[in-house]
């Protein structure tokens, strides 16, 4: 974009920023819909009188903070006298002249508070929605949105399903579905878990089902109009063979009729007598399906072959003249659908018909054969019957839903979303009475919040959801009234996007919704269609590939109710470009995987040394197509970035820690103990393995590893140890010494159980066994982040075990771990880098490698309930419901259809239209070279011996370009000798790694009994710990002396958990009486932390006293209401201050920023004067004591917010006296 000479769209991209106007631009990739999106919000703030009244929304965090800074960067350029010489850089120059003279005369003030710039997520502004309208949302405006849901709703269908282990209990209804899925819960429960994720779909047709016996009755007719639709366009697209068509048909049913033996049981006889094509109704499917047998095979594909079986004889029997009628007959039929071959649209028109179901909702289900029927006398429910209790069942499951909500205290983000409806759905009905005196009353809500916008621009508009769609509806729902009444300047909506890059239908994302908008309309909104046509991004060369046989690939006709995208061609702006833009080579034979890997490294190691400095993308439909390619990138010495490609416990370090997590967990693991023994911090060979292995068969006081730890390797005189001393004894000094190296861990963790978390404990003792030194030696640079996110991972999940008062267990932990992905430094620009094709949109490379071209994904389990919505011809739409089957077989893909797999091939043929989106969005990000590659077969040899690749399975990405790749393939065979191969193939034994015997006796030597107390408490990346403190003053901060009493740290720690929750809530929710109120639970709580009964009461009244002072004390108060302004607590901090001390992670109680801008640091401290100590004595030691601490969190926060240290006020907060202390600056 650096030529100085206009895009040759030039003049839509001006009218996109006429500020009057609605507009929908379609924006195919490399067109640079960011900088246009980016200009209009810069012409519309040139127009508002408070940038509050445009609201920009994107649908991720990371794309709403790139259009901030893409913002702030116009304006900064807008600052700048002498206007620059590119044109688009001209524009936005201009506009931002514009805005920057509307901030001064309005006084705005934009640059300095860009927070006043409304662009935000989706999910965000829900959010804000309904935290503004806590009545109407039916939230109560406590409840917190959680990324991960998964809990929330096993424990909403745990809840349901429990009436069904009580005899004679539970809703008929839910006992139906039971049995009807052959009281198989699991199975059950994973589908009603299912159901919950997209309860937005089904809700409001579900409160229908239930409610309306009529309801039924609306299903079957939106089928009849769906079959009624398919057939017609099957009529169109036959139309044009209809005369020869018929002629051959009738001759073809006439024959079977005359010839029962021949085609004993085709359809093709209900053919006789055919004057016309079918009509398109579900009545005349018979004679449809007579007309695909005749088409089309069994496998849906034109027939090749045509024989009598299709009413076609030559057999001498038949007499010359009947067999000269069947050959000209037969020729006339296979010209027929050989042109039928050609044209997609006809032979996918044909397809969809042999999918209609046969029965509609008239269908009765068995729910198990005859030997497994839970009851084998009950007859078989129809299928409406179960639809019906399925209802049912799906809305006491939402309203369980709601309780474990409210239990919880948090929710997930379309519950958010929801509740952000509830409040519009009020406000634009515009109620009167009660509703509207509420409305009115809490002053700040949905009432007049959504009022004040007049402009929304919608960024990837083609990735919208339906919910998200109504939530924007909602939002403009009077906007067209307004503007046609001439109230001031129009209200606009700006939506931009690609329907080609509609990529995340798994995330409800709906192409429709912008295919819809496309044809002029949003609501009652009337929008002005812009195309953008030029594409910056790409070469010439490259662009003409696009437009030739990768248009190719799409639709020649647009579908919209299947999200049938066409292509829209575009126009390169760069000149010249490769003469082979694009290759493909396709790997074959015995070891093709690791043929094609090799290849990529060969293709990667040509594209650095040709365009040194350049960048280079190996996108991948699934993580899994990696396998053998990173492997083979790393072994020839070329470093790989990816993105949440490598999982968390592949990290060695990551899954030692996993494991010793096992054995704390579960004590009585045997191959957890025994896995302890082979990691590295012990590291045992196989020898010394067996030998404990028949020391333990034959020894009668130690049968398991931890027995032995404690029995043989401790101290003790004991003498049931003596026999374990003495095979001890025997064992080398290596191996024994490595054993105590063991043993001397693991009590002290286990000895502070119940003190301190789970997390400490684990983490305490891998400090103990050498942790440290392993991260450090280890050959990943991220290996001392991943075992921090993993330490993290598992503090959240104990956490989250104690809200739901439940035991953490292993399985729980392993399940969430293997979740997670190690974090890489990414360094954007130059280098070779490997992400999923779905994390690479909106990025570009010089050169994009696309490996395993030739995978299908896995597909989804069925679901409950099928359900899918079509928008008909007429411009009405649709919703139908179908229940799943007990037992799903396998169909003919000719053969009678019920409703739901009828409505599962079209949710299938959704999918390969978004297969040829996913391919159109990988191949764009290449800016000069595409490169394809792909493990095939030979198929088998023709009649003349030739041999051709075998045809990619259909859902691959190659299927779609196999018709314009199948002459274009280069064929890699032997490029490594079958030894070399095998030998890649296999893997070699690895060597055993573990701590050298050095390191074990340096640890036992530094691991005096004060030395261990000292590295317990100070955890590897703690910067919470002050230099020195007396050993008797009780703080809930962990220091270097272990404390007082196990009761004076149970006190801090409650303190800390209830002044976080005080923190959330705000100072006016807390009163006197809660304090005495909640006692009770408080001494719960100190109980659970190991509180002794005889010490229980001093606790108790001390944690009163403390929390008085914290939430009624006017400093206390102070603190409060600073915090719910702005405020964070328990804040959790990562940041390298210096080289000296390397990363160090912090926990601040709380901070905040005051009116002055002043950041604020406050640590809250359990302590008191001794008796006879004066405060300002007191007051000094504490300060003395902790500002080191203090002044490592300011250094932090000045670090991570660019701040100088003259703006961080530190200060200690002593709530049993009410008492805030400032620290001296530094």
């Amino acid at each position: 974009m650096s030529e100085m000479r206009p895009a040759v769209d030039a003049g839509a991209r001006s009218r996109a920023l006429d500020t009057s106007i609605s507009c929908v631009v379609t924006a195919p990739a490399g067109s640079g819909k960011t900088e246009l999106l980016t200009q209009r919000l810069l012409a519309l703030l040139a127009v508002v009188d408070e940038p509050e009244e445009v609201l920009a929304i994107t649908f991720t965090r990371k794309a709403a903070g790139e259009m901030r800074a893409r913002v702030l960067g116009a304006l900064a350029l807008g600052e700048q006298e002498e206007a620059p010489g590119e044109p688009y850089r001209l524009q936005t120059w201009q506009l931002a002249r514009a805005v920057l003279q509307r901030d001064e005369a309005l006084g705005w003030a934009l640059q300095s508070t860009p927070a006043r710039l409304r662009l935000q997520t989706i999910d965000s502004l829900c959010q804000r929605i309904a935290g503004e309208q806590p009545v109407l949302s039916l939230l109560g405006g406590a409840l917190r949105p959680q990324s991960n849901a998964e809990w929330l709703y096993q424990h909403a269908v745990d809840a349901l399903l429990a009436g069904l282990e009580r005899r004679h209990q539970g809703d008929q209804h839910l006992r139906l579905l039971a049995d009807f899925y052959h009281g198989d819960l699991r199975k059950l429960a994973a589908m009603l878990v299912a159901m919950l994720r997209i309860r937005e779909q089904w809700l409001s047709s579900m409160v229908h089902l239930s409610a309306d016996a009529a309801a039924i009755d609306e299903l079957q007719a939106c089928l009849s109009k769906w079959c009624a639709e398919i057939l017609q366009q099957a009529r169109d697209r036959l139309q044009s063979y209809a005369p020869e068509l018929l002629e051959v048909a009738e001759f073809a049913a006439t024959t079977l009729k005359a010839n029962p033996a021949l085609g004993p049981n085709s359809l093709i006889r209900e053919l006789q007598g055919i004057e016309a094509l079918p009509e398109p109704t579900l009545a005349a499917l018979p004679a449809w399906r007579g007309l695909l047998e005749l088409l089309l095979t069994g496998s849906l594909k034109p027939r090749a072959k045509i024989s009598k079986a299709q009413g076609f004889p030559v057999d001498r029997e038949y007499g010359a003249a009947a067999i000269a009628m069947s050959k000209r007959h037969k020729q006339n039929l296979k010209r027929i659908c050989e042109a039928i071959g050609k044209e997609r649209a006809t032979l996918a028109a044909l397809q969809a018909v042999a999918g209609l179901p046969e029965h509609g909702f008239t269908e009765n289900y068995a729910p198990a054969s005859a030997s497994t029927s839970v009851n084998n006398n009950s007859e078989q429910p129809a299928a409406t019957e179960l639809l019906v209790a399925i209802s049912h069942c799906l809305l006491q499951l939402v309203a369980q839903l709601q309780l474990v909500f409210a239990e919880q205290g948090c929710c997930d983000h379309t519950e958010v979303t929801l509740a952000a409806l509830r409040v519009l759905d009020v406000s634009a009905a515009q109620g009167a009475g009660e509703t509207m005196q509420l409305m009115q009353q809490q002053g700040s809500g949905a009432y007049a919040w959504h009022r004040r916008l007049r402009h929304i621009l919608v960024d990837e508009y083609q990735d919208t959801s339906l919910l998200q769609y109504r939530l924007l509806c909602a939002l403009t729902c009077d906007w067209a009234q307004i503007n046609a009444n001439g109230e001031g300047r129009p209200r606009t909506v700006f939506l931009v996007g690609d329907a080609m890059q509609s990529i995340y239908a798994f995330r409800e994302a709906r192409v429709q919704l912008f295919l819809s908008a496309k044809r002029g309309c949003f609501g009652d909104i009337p929008l002005q269609r812009i195309d953008l046509l030029q594409n910056f991004r790409s070469s010439a060369s490259l662009v003409d590939w696009f437009n030739g046989p990768l248009g190719a690939a799409f639709p020649a006709h647009e579908d919209t109710a299947r999200g049938g995208v066409t292509f829209s061609p575009a126009v390169a702006y760069a000149s010249g470009g490769s003469d082979k833009p694009m290759r493909f080579y396709a790997c074959v034979g015995e070891h093709a995987a690791q043929l094609e890997a090799q290849k990529i490294v060969q293709l990667v190691t040509a594209s650095l040394e040709s365009r040194p400095g350049s960048s280079i993308a190996i996108l991948v439909k699934k993580r899994g197509d990696l396998r053998a390619i990173l492997p083979a990138l790393r072994a020839a010495g070329i470093e790989v970035q990816n993105s949440d490609i490598d999982l968390l416990v592949q990290r060695e370090q990551v899954a030692d820690c996993l494991l010793l997590a096992r054995a704390f967990m579960a004590s009585h693991d045997d191959v957890a103990w025994w896995a302890l023994l082979r990691a590295p911090w012990c590291g045992l060979g196989v020898a010394v393995l067996q030998q404990l292995r028949r020391h333990f068969s034959s020894c009668k006081h130690c049968g398991a590893v931890p027995v032995l730890l404690e029995r043989g390797v401790a101290e003790s005189t004991e003498a049931d140890s003596n026999a374990c001393k003495q095979f001890l004894q025997s064992l080398p000094v290596d191996a024994r010494e490595r054993l105590q190296h063991l043993s001397r861990a693991l009590p002290l963790a286990g000895a502070s159980r119940g003190h301190i978390s789970l997390r400490e404990r684990v983490e305490n003792c891998w400090i103990a066994l050498g942790g440290r030194s392993l991260v450090a030696r280890a050959t990943q640079p991220d290996a001392a982040v991943s075992i921090d996110t993993f330490f993290d991972e598992l503090e959240a999940y104990e956490s989250e075990c104690r809200q739901r008062e439940e035991q953490p267990g292993f399985a729980g932990l392993q399940k969430r771990v293997q979740a997670l992905f190690a974090e890489q430094q990414s360094t954007p620009g130059a280098g070779v880098h490997a992400m999923t094709i779905f994390k690479s949109k909106g990025l570009e490379f010089d050169t994009v490698i696309l490996p395993a071209m030739s995978g299908t994904g896995r597909g989804d389990p069925p679901p409950l309930i099928q359900i899918a919505e079509r928008v008909f011809a007429d411009g009405s739409s649709g919703v139908l419901l179908y229940p799943r089957s007990a037992e799903t077989g396998t169909a003919s893909k000719a053969g009678p259809k019920s409703v739901y797999q009828f409505l599962n091939s079209e949710k299938s043929l959704q999918s390969s239209f978004e297969t040829t989106r996913l391919l159109y969005v990988a191949a764009t990000r290449a800016r000069h070279e595409l490169l394809l590659t792909a493990c095939m077969e030979f198929a088998k040899p023709d009649a003349s011996g030739a041999v051709e690749l075998a045809a990619p399975a259909k859902g691959s990405l190659l299927a779609c370009l196999w018709p314009a790749l199948q002459s274009q393939a280069v064929v890699v065979e032997q490029a490594m000798s079958n030894t070399s191969l095998a030998q890649a193939e296999t893997r070699s034994p690895r060597s055993l790694k573990r701590l050298a015997l050095v390191d074990i006796r340096e640890l036992a030597q530094r691991e005096t009994s004060t030395e261990r107390a000292r590295s317990f408490n100070t955890a590897p990346f703690a910067a919470r710990a002050p230099t020195q403190k007396p050993a008797n003053l009780q703080s809930s901060t962990q220091t270097t002396n272990l404390p007082a009493s196990s009761a004076e740290l149970a006190v801090g720690s409650c303190a800390h958990e209830l002044l976080q929750l005080a923190f959330q809530r705000g100072e006016r929710r807390w009163c006197a009486r809660d304090i005495d109120a909640l006692a009770g639970s408080w001494q719960l709580r100190l109980a659970q932390l190991g509180v002794p009964p005889a010490q229980m009461p001093h606790a108790l009244q001390r944690l009163q006293r403390a929390m008085q002072g914290a939430l009624l004390g006017s400093e206390g108060l102070k603190l409060l209401e600073c915090a719910g302004r702005n405020g964070r607590a328990e804040w959790e901090l990562l940041a390298c201050v210096d080289d000296s001390h390397g990363w160090q992670r912090s926990r601040i109680d709380l901070a905040f920023i005051d009116e002055d801008g002043q950041r604020w640091i406050v640590d809250y401290k359990i302590s008191e004067p001794e008796p006879g100590e004066a405060i300002q004595a007191f007051l000094e030691r504490e300060q003395q004591c902790h500002a080191e601490q203090l002044a490592q969190y300011a250094a932090t926060i000045a670090i991570l917010e660019n701040r100088s240290l003259q703006s961080i006020t530190t200060a200690l907060y002593f709530p049993l006296i009410d008492r805030i202390l400032p620290m001296p600056g530094r």
